[in-house]
């Protein structure tokens, strides 16, 4: 796909076959790594579309707002080279996440300010390429609170913090970037981990709900899977087909109405893909 190319309204992964894809008139997203390596079989290439851009290394997780000054201009300069990769194979947009990791196993590692100085440098460089940058919803981390301790007992303070895991927080950050290359590219499974932040099952629905509410128009991209919600198991980042999990109905009729390229960001075999699409189709 090239870089003046329709935009498709699903993508998938190279686990589906090209010819499937082709059929289906689907793009597909792969990751490109820290080190300039992508993912991406020649069988797949005229399909490309996104990439997902790096958030970790050989030396751990990027983090663009970290205290450590050598850690965090690692991090940008991977970005920037990621980016420049992308556009050699021909990708028009990159999902990536905040990399501002605030705290670590009790330990503040960076703060905002770092975050959003680091993502702005890396939207400028992308920027001259006509380059357009979505900022992903993270996961709202659970590890190391034990699956039986219910949410609101759960003892946080060793758990990852990464800017952008709520749904306020995501937007303020975005706008923060002021950036005109750079939209919301919404997770419902991140989303999903957030939402379980509580016990309460409807106040878990109305949580996700808020990620579409305050997204609003600048969700441009989705990554598009189901997860759990009730119990303990949304806390992973299950990324189910859409219609494996217990996300609501009615959530998931209103991403599929977002004018944004959907991901449905999980392997598929041809046959599973076609069971998605088809309840997909239904509501």
């Amino acid at each position: 796909m090239n870089r003046s190319a329709s935009q498709p309204e699903y993508l998938t992964t190279v686990a589906t076959p090209a010819d499937t894809v082709a059929e289906l008139g689907f793009g597909v997203e792969v990751s490109v790594s820290a080190a300039g390596e992508v993912g991406l079989p020649p069988s797949h290439a005229p399909h490309l579309y996104s990439v997902h851009l790096p958030a970790g290394d050989d030396a751990g997780r990027l983090n663009v707002g970290a205290f450590d000054a050598a850690r965090r201009e690692v991090s940008i300069e991977s970005v920037q080279r990621a980016i420049d990769v992308a556009c050699d194979v021909g990708a028009v947009r990159g999902v990536i996440h905040s990399m501002g990791i605030v705290s670590f196993e009790g330990e503040e590692v960076g703060d905002w300010d770092r975050t959003v100085a680091g993502l702005q440098r890396i939207a400028d460089h992308a920027r001259p390429k006509d380059f357009e940058l979505v900022l992903e919803n993270v996961v709202f981390y659970w590890p190391p609170v034990p699956a039986h301790i219910p949410a609101e007992r759960a003892d946080r303070s060793q758990c990852l913090y990464q800017l952008g895991r709520d749904p306020q927080e995501w937007r303020q950050l975005w706008a923060a970037i002021d950036r005109d290359n750079v939209r919301l590219c919404l997770d419902t499974s991140h989303a999903t981990t957030c939402a379980v932040a509580t016990s309460d099952l409807a106040a878990q629905a109305q949580r996700v709900q808020e990620f579409l509410d305050v997204g609003g128009d600048l969700i441009k991209h989705v990554h598009w899977s189901d997860n759990y919600l009730g119990g303990h198991r949304g806390r992973n980042d299950s990324h189910l087909h859409v219609g494996q999990g217990t996300l609501p109905r009615p959530f998931h009729a209103q991403v599929k109405r977002l004018a944004a390229v959907k991901h449905l960001e999980h392997n598929s075999t041809a046959e599973e893909l076609r069971d998605e699409l088809a309840f997909i189709e239904q509501l």
